[in-house]
């Protein structure tokens, strides 16, 4: 059992102005063990290890399935699926991969040993989840548009549409968050090494910036989901044209809602978490009176930290359970090797090579040598 409070919630912790410009300071409260402690302590060290496993199995299955069967080529909700698998993963690496190998080893963070690799993973983790959760909005408009205006969803909803949409999400949230390269650094807070903004700067980027990134990154994607949710919802049920819509339409709508309602599970609960600093009493969050709260406060941080990783390992398992066409796209398997090369192999040597008989309907004039 542990038997101080060192490593409760990972490093993350001290990085929590990256979605609050209010990050919770480490507890004070040291070698005491209660209950709060002991849990958090357990799910930081056998969780992340089983998500990342099984993230990185999900992802790329999902990924292989969009891509064998063609899937991403032809639907633009298949080709952000298959983008929101590859960021999913991106995140769940950098944000619950890396935590964990530094709460096994007993060592710092990585992100603590130098200030451009510091820069670097603020920078590309901030980007991963962004994009996650944008992508999630881009697909429901692209079924909001199929929904209730059809005509026009079969010129905008389109693959080529889907990937100008990634490429302007990818610039616009890059414009956001390239902030990091110059306001965060490796500093030490309570002894302790921490990759967060320099708090000696009192500038735009250090004081209002958070703000605006912490809008653009959480806030708006999260009422932009559940607002473009509800009217595709609405258009599925209440107009009635759900039952006008092919099959396969049909399914990525349900797997676009799906996404939606799973991308809404972690992120209110999160919302949440983070504006409270706000509208309780600081005796809540601080050590104070009594510690028993702030620990609770620390404990529910954890779990919502995983809840987050726990979508980014499964929310491609949603693929296949609303896709049954991906799981068939995995079972098949391509021709033997050994038959590709008999089919490539050249004639025998000495017989020339027999050419096709050109058909009746061939263009005339056409020449064989």
């Amino acid at each position: 059992m542990p038997t101080n409070m060192s490593g409760v919630l990972g490093h993350d912790v001290d990085n929590a102005s990256v979605t609050s410009p209010r990050p919770l300071p480490p507890s004070p409260v040291a070698n005491e063990l209660t209950i709060e402690v002991w849990v958090a302590q357990t799910l930081n060290l056998y969780v992340p290890p089983f998500l990342i496993v099984l993230g990185s199995a999900v992802n790329l299955l999902g990924v292989v399935a969009l891509r064998r069967g063609g899937h991403s080529r032809r639907h633009s909700v298949c080709f952000y699926l298959a983008v929101l698998a590859v960021t999913n993963l991106l995140a769940l690496y950098l944000g619950c991969g890396l935590e964990w190998v530094s709460t096994v080893s007993r060592q710092p963070h990585v992100a603590t040993l130098q200030d451009w690799i510091c820069k670097v993973w603020d920078f590309s983790r901030k980007m991963a989840e962004s994009a996650s959760a944008w992508l999630i909005v881009a697909m429901a408009i692209d079924r909001f548009l199929v929904m209730w205006f059809p005509v026009n969803a079969k010129s905008m909803c389109t693959v080529f549409v889907a990937k100008f949409t990634n490429g302007i999400i990818f610039v616009g949230l890059t414009s956001i968050h390239i902030h990091s390269m110059w306001t965060f650094e490796v500093s030490t807070y309570q002894d302790r090494p921490t990759c967060s903004v320099n708090s000696t700067q009192r500038d735009f980027e250090t004081q209002a910036w958070p703000y605006i990134a912490a809008s653009f990154s959480y806030y708006l994607p999260t009422l932009a989901v559940a607002v473009f949710s509800s009217l595709a919802v609405c258009g599925s049920m209440c107009l009635g044209k759900r039952e006008a819509l092919p099959p396969l339409q049909r399914k990525l709508v349900l797997v676009t809602l799906a996404q939606a309602c799973a991308f809404l599970l972690w992120s209110v609960p999160s919302l949440a978490h983070i504006l409270m600093p706000y509208f309780v009493p600081a005796g809540w969050l601080f050590h104070t009176d009594p510690p028993v709260r702030f620990l609770r406060w620390r404990l529910a941080y954890t779990i919502i930290q995983l809840v987050k990783y726990l979508y980014f390992a499964c929310g491609a398992a949603l693929y296949f359970c609303f896709l049954p066409e991906l799981q068939k796209a995995l079972s098949r398997h391509p021709p033997p090797i050994q038959i590709q090369e008999l089919q490539r192999a050249p004639p025998p040597r000495g017989k020339a090579p027999q050419h096709p008989i050109p058909s009746a309907s061939a263009a005339e004039g056409a020449t064989y040598v």
